[in-house]
């Protein structure tokens, strides 16, 4: 089983954490699947535009920012 985890950052501009939230995107019984769940709602984020900068981009991790002080992180994850 794979679990699509997406989990956003965002701090304040002094460095103190504002908040944090997770959602699990999916959860499937292939690893083929989790990536294009992954795949799919990454594409749909930088369509959007407010986290528009990869940070880092791996088979099953990605990290976006918005430049600023939030970051956006998926990861899929066996279990």
């Amino acid at each position: 089983m794979w679990i699509v985890l997406k989990i956003e950052i965002k701090n304040y501009y002094d460095g103190k954490l504002e908040y944090v939230q997770d959602d699990i995107l999916g959860v499937t019984d292939s690893l083929d699947e989790a990536k294009a769940i992954l795949k799919d709602d990454v594409d749909k984020t930088l369509k959007y535009g407010y986290f528009d900068k990869e940070i880092y981009h791996g088979e099953t991790m990605v990290q976006l920012t918005n430049g600023g002080t939030a970051y956006l992180k998926y990861k899929i994850h066996k279990a």
